[in-house]
């Protein structure tokens, strides 16, 4: 589960390396199609076919079950929370929503739940003084039931991680407290301390179990990394002792902590401001892997970091977990057009890197371009299955195998799944204006990243969330569902 901060922007700051460990070594009219003639392959031709498309200024990707589909969308550069039938298109209902107090890095998404029949989804609204509503939806028909107390939202509501239906989030209620986790109940909406969470103090989640608390050394205190499984907080430990002096995770983070072990990224982080013309190495960034019971370093990745294009790290069951790798390269801090502080990348050179799950033996590994996702609004190519798609150090397409790195050229004429980075949503965070991630679009597109006119089969496997027989796709300017015939 990746919770990040964009790559190149000031909220990526300075730190060394962590306590050692062992490191490794190496339209709404749907399209027809004539039907093809006879073959004599066994298998016939199959091809996508549009069922409808709907106008939407999509935030995030959406969230599919049941017959509905709920996604954020932007209205006039603020955002409201719709639902659309997944039958015709249809918007169903919309509601005002924000943000919340969530690190501006971590993309808008909605959540859903299922239960009884019934598919709900839960957004925060409202803003006074910071407090906020919480508002428990159907998402089929919109009936909403708005939460009381109201609350300082620090994640947005997802659904729990037990077995109980209801969303689950952090945060701090109007009744007084610090920052805790708080339950959502279905369908009643009633709003409280998750009873089933373990009693962290003033923190923030990372994932689904890792939690970071909210005491930073810039003001004094000590920010701790923590592992909370059911209602028992298993362990706690200094988050500079992890990844490094200086580190925070007010950096940018992602972990992967549903299996053993777990394993996150962290980026290190400047306390004071930069000042134009510092450099960061991007080797300090670090990619780690800790037990889940004790919290001890099991092997450490330096210059570990996420990938630049979506990729699905790792695979349930694998015993290898694909990730990124700077070998060298810089942040330069620099003065931006509107007079703020503003990043480039210089020497960057970066592998793409298969890891033993177990050892954090590297099994194989491939040079990338060195500008890839240097413009964060290009438009990259997206993996599945076996295949991980990326430009190579010469700026060529290329499939790389999962399985072995065996590295091979993309077919002529060949369709893919590309993505691009949207414009972020701009809100206050606490005091200051913030752009917050409003993800990525989707589109045909060939090996060169340029749009082409119609999806294929393998394509919307890639770029589409699948809803039955159908194919959800978030597109440029609309919500569209394909059929695969």
């Amino acid at each position: 589960m990746r919770h990040f901060a964009l790559l190149v922007t000031v909220a990526l700051l300075v730190g060394c390396a962590g306590t050692p460990t062992p490191t490794p070594t190496p339209d709404d009219v749907p399209t027809t199609t004539e039907a093809a003639a006879p073959s004599p392959s066994p298998t016939p031709e199959t091809v996508a076919v549009k069922v409808w498309e709907t106008p939407a200024e999509v935030l995030g990707q959406p969230a599919v079950a049941g017959d509905v589909i709920v996604s954020y969308l932007r209205s006039h550069d603020r955002m409201v929370l719709a639902g659309f039938s997944a039958t015709d298109g249809t918007l169903l209902w919309r509601r005002a929503a924000k943000p919340g107090f969530v690190a501006p890095g971590v993309e808008i998404a909605p959540s859903i739940v299922e239960h009884e029949g019934r598919t709900w989804t839960a957004a925060l609204a409202g803003w006074e003084g910071g407090w906020h509503v919480v508002n428990l939806i159907d998402a089929r028909t919109g009936a909403t039931v708005t939460a009381d107390p109201t609350v300082v939202p620090y994640s947005r509501p997802r659904p729990c991680a037990d077995d109980v239906p209801a969303f689950c989030f952090r945060g701090q209620l109007a009744d007084g407290g610090a920052s805790q986790p708080l339950r959502l109940a279905i369908p009643s909406g009633d709003l409280g301390a998750d009873p089933a969470a373990a009693t962290v103090r003033d923190a923030r989640s990372l994932g689904v179990h890792v939690f970071a608390t909210n005491d930073r050394p810039y003001e004094g205190g000590v920010e701790m990394l923590g592992y909370a499984d059911d209602d028992v907080v298993r362990w706690e430990r200094r988050y500079q002792d992890v990844f490094g002096v200086g580190s925070s995770s007010d950096g940018g983070w992602a972990w992967w902590d549903a299996n053993a072990p777990i394993i996150g990224y962290g980026g290190p982080i400047l306390y004071d401001t930069p000042k134009i013309g510092e450099r960061r190495p991007l080797t300090d960034d670090l990619l780690v892997a800790l037990d889940p019971a004790t919290g001890a370093g099991l092997w450490q990745l330096p210059g570990g970091t996420y990938c630049p294009m979506e990729i699905d790290e790792w695979s349930e069951g694998s015993d290898q977990f694909i990730g990124c790798r700077f070998t060298a390269g810089e942040v330069l801090f620099v003065a931006g057009e509107d007079g703020e502080l503003d990043t480039e990348l210089e020497g960057v050179e970066r592998e793409l890197v298969a890891i033993e799950v177990a050892t954090g033996r590297i099994r194989w590994s491939h040079a990338m371009s060195p500008t890839y996702f240097v413009d964060e609004f290009e438009a990259r190519q997206l993996s599945s299955g076996p295949r991980v798609v990326m430009r190579g150090q010469d700026e060529s397409l290329v499939i790389v195998s999962r399985d072995d790195g065996a590295v091979s050229a993309p077919e002529p004429g060949e369709v893919f799944a590309c993505e691009r980075e949207r414009v972020g949503v701009r809100f206050d965070f606490y005091s200051t204006p913030a752009e917050f991630n409003a993800g990525s679009e989707r589109f045909p597109c060939d090996a060169a990243g340029a749009p082409v006119d119609d999806w294929t089969p393998a394509a919307l496997e890639a770029g589409a969330h699948k809803l039955g027989d159908l194919l959800i796709v978030s597109g440029p300017d609309s919500l569209a569902a394909y059929r695969i015939d």
